[in-house]
């Protein structure tokens, strides 16, 4: 998705643009409730090699969270512990939510499941897009560069799933 893209999408929305005020903070984020849906997924789908699939996105998500958090020492929403608090991305969140309705509604769960996580990984990249729209540090900014790279994988293998699912 292209800067233009980016932009477009972001002036459709209706109402207010809600961000936190660490970019990178959003990011990781919105790739621990991916990590979320992806085991949910994982535990209900029936097909190994997809199963496989998914377990490989997980892995590029906990590598990418790693790398991230060096950027972000102090994220919003934390508890006293310092764990982030579930369902930090509302969208990605009710995507879980519909999914999963979904899934007891339809007879393709393999189909659904990757339609749906597909939405995900585009939601993913429209945010990781945003952050590196915001003026971010050098080495920041490469990590971010690092891991569009890596999740426009993920979101292309997901394109493949859905073609041949």
């Amino acid at each position: 998705m292209n800067l233009i893209m980016v932009i477009n999408v972001l002036h459709q929305r209706k109402g207010p643009i809600i961000f936190f005020e660490n970019r990178v903070a959003d990011v990781i984020k919105v790739l621990q409730v991916g990590v979320e849906f992806y085991v949910d997924v994982i535990d209900a789908a029936d097909d190994h090699d997809i199963k496989r699939v998914f377990i490989r996105m997980i892995k590029e998500r906990e590598l990418a969270i790693d790398e991230l958090q060096a950027f972000a020492p102090t994220l919003q929403g934390e508890d006293e512990q310092g764990e982030v608090e579930p369902g930090g991305s509302l969208p990605v969140s009710v995507q879980r939510l519909y999914t999963h309705l979904l899934d007891k509604l339809c007879f393709d769960k393999e189909h659904t499941f990757i339609t749906q996580l597909k939405k995900v990984e585009n939601k993913t990249l429209l945010i990781i897009d945003w952050a590196l729209l915001q003026h971010q540090p050098r080495a920041s900014e490469q990590c971010l560069r690092r891991i569009r790279v890596a999740m426009q994988s993920c979101q292309d293998d997901m394109t493949v799933l859905k073609l041949i699912s």
